[in-house]
């Protein structure tokens, strides 16, 4: 059984040249697994207390070890944390974004988590008094065709959180220029293709962008290569992220997320060369 193997893993990788990172892999592999609303479903009341303890305990540990796990190799240990602590006490995922689409950002979101769980297994069953959990809602928008698509309408991050995630992408995209703080608010499909105000704006998630173009509202552009057209929008078919290019010449794109990682990233908008 899954949870047999994952309360029986150690996270000290072994000392093999690609230990490290061929054993962090395996542990988000089968948490990945063991966070699946079907798995975390047909657990009984003993196993999920199981996996809790074991997800606290394998968050703990991995923490004390940032040279082996990073805020990537945090992310699904968190998830799956968060999952069977909401499966617990019984939840709505839909409240909830990283129990909705499994994102995890930065290790605010981490500590968040660890806090909410050590508040249950001293207090079982009785929510913390200051929990007040970030609300989505469902939205409609129209294309410039009028064709109808749905999106989330969310609450804001924190000063403290914006400015860690701030601080965070900068240092991993030292090339890129922030134009705008992070956001939970908006992703990069509604900033390309929706508006690119941050008030307003709203979470767009694939294929939500496709119905731009399928209604006709935007037509692909063919070309071999640059020059490119100003406020040509950018869609990475491969890492689903949107872009709009620069005003000015088209040799950069202004998009809302880390540059060319995944829309889930509620990141800075940032200015990055077009590729």
């Amino acid at each position: 059984m899954l949870l047999e193997r994952y309360t029986g893993l150690d996270v000290q990788p072994p000392k093999a040249a690609d230990g490290p990172a061929a054993h962090a892999f395996g542990w988000w592999k089968l948490e990945l697994l063991l966070a699946q609303r079907q798995l975390l479903r047909t657990l009984s009341t003993q196993q999920l207390d199981r996996t809790v303890r074991a997800a606290y305990d394998a968050c703990t540990a991995k923490k004390a070890m940032p040279g082996t796990y990073d805020i990537f190799g945090l992310e699904q240990t968190a998830v799956l944390l968060a999952r069977a602590l909401a499966r617990q006490e019984n939840r709505n995922w839909e409240d909830s974004a990283l129990l909705r689409d499994a994102m995890v950002r930065t290790m605010a979101d981490v500590d968040r988590v660890v806090g909410e769980v050590e508040h249950s297994l001293a207090h079982p069953g009785k929510a913390p008094e200051s929990a007040q959990p970030l609300v989505d809602r469902l939205a409609t928008i129209y294309t410039p065709r009028g064709t109808p698509a749905t999106v989330f309408a969310l609450d804001e991050f924190d000063a403290a959180t914006i400015e860690e995630i701030n601080r965070e992408t900068r240092a991993a995209y030292p090339l890129a220029t922030l134009v705008r703080n992070a956001s939970r608010t908006y992703n990069c499909h509604a900033f390309a293709w929706y508006s690119t105000s941050p008030f307003g704006n709203y979470w767009m998630n694939d294929p939500g962008d496709n119905t731009y173009w399928l209604d006709g509202s935007y037509i692909q552009w063919f070309s071999a290569g640059p020059p490119y057209p100003a406020n040509l929008r950018w869609s990475w078919q491969s890492d689903d992220h949107s872009g709009i290019g620069d005003d000015t010449v088209g040799a950069f794109v202004v998009s809302k997320g880390a540059p060319y990682r995944r829309c889930g990233i509620p990141g800075p908008t940032a200015r990055t060369t077009a590729r």
